[in-house]
């Protein structure tokens, strides 16, 4: 089963996990959760989030691996590097 890279439909500091993602080759399913026309999150797929990925405080970015499941762009950098063996870099 491929990762799962969540986030909303606009740039942000995700960016680098999805970046580090294709570096390493990894195939990834890059979860795009919508935001309104105004730009302002959509509280309901917040709770989507929340009862889909079972998490209980749903913060995006979150990624999924397995039985894994991290949020914060900084842990899910981290964790990508360690698990392609380049842990010293994070």
């Amino acid at each position: 089963m491929k990762p799962i890279l969540g986030f909303y439909d606009v740039r942000g500091n995700v960016e680098s996990c999805r970046l580090l993602l294709r570096y390493f080759g990894e195939d990834f399913e890059d979860k795009i959760h919508q935001c309104t026309d105004e730009n302002v999150i959509d509280t309901s797929d917040v709770t989507l989030v929340r009862d889909t990925v079972q998490m209980g405080f749903p913060e995006l970015p979150y990624l999924i691996d397995g039985d894994l499941k991290l949020t914060q762009p900084e842990v899910l950098l981290r964790y990508i590097a360690d698990k392609h063996g380049m842990s010293e870099f994070f």
